[in-house]
């Protein structure tokens, strides 16, 4: 959907360094590399992988707040979540995607 609208085309599933276990790497979903040594990576955020119960969807942000922390600490600029409903009210996305700098290339 992104690219159908002329959004410059990311890299998926890019791998970054893991500082926990340097034989798995991180995984972002979308990551834009743009002029400026401006990086941006984009993550679409399943509900399901945060849980059912508070501990589980505690546990699962505190990880991503960590993760995030760690990207920013590497050199990415910006971090754009987006969920579901983002994706079905389309222009919540663009709005994200418009914020974060990602150039429309037609």
């Amino acid at each position: 959907m992104m690219i159908a609208v002329g959004y410059m085309m990311p890299y998926l599933q890019y791998p970054c360094p893991n500082p926990d276990n340097p034989a798995f790497p991180l995984r972002v979903d979308f990551i834009w590399f743009l002029p400026g040594d401006v990086t941006v990576v984009g993550e679409y955020d399943g509900m399901a992988k945060y849980g059912n119960t508070w501990t589980e969807v505690n546990t699962h942000v505190t990880k991503q707040c960590k993760r995030d922390a760690y990207l920013r600490k590497r050199g990415v600029t910006t971090i754009v979540h987006f969920s579901f409903d983002d994706v079905i009210h389309r222009e919540l996305l663009y709005r994200k995607l418009d914020d974060a700098g990602i150039p429309r290339m037609h």
